[in-house]
């Protein structure tokens, strides 16, 4: 059975240090963890005022942390953390 790295993170923990691109629906920022040196880049979507749209929105991104876990590659971005 294939163990998945499932952490997921409050957003509060999370410091967005500067905007790297983007489009419409998401974007990517230069960040880091409170309490931690590591740098990260983090993909974000905001969803307000729209519970229904925040599950299924949160649910796309899961399945998507979840599908790269198991990509290795140079060019794929790894994925550490899921932030809700």
């Amino acid at each position: 059975m294939q163990r998945y790295n499932t952490s997921i993170v409050c957003y509060h923990n999370i410091i967005l240090r500067r905007k790297l691109g983007g489009n419409n629906e998401t974007q990517i920022y230069k960040c880091e963890m409170q309490g931690s040196k590591s740098k990260y880049a983090a993909k974000v979507r905001e969803v307000l005022r729209n519970p229904e749209l925040s599950k299924q929105v949160f649910k796309e991104m899961y399945n998507e942390f979840i599908l790269v876990q198991n990509l290795k590659h140079p060019n794929i971005v790894e994925y550490k953390y899921l932030v809700r």
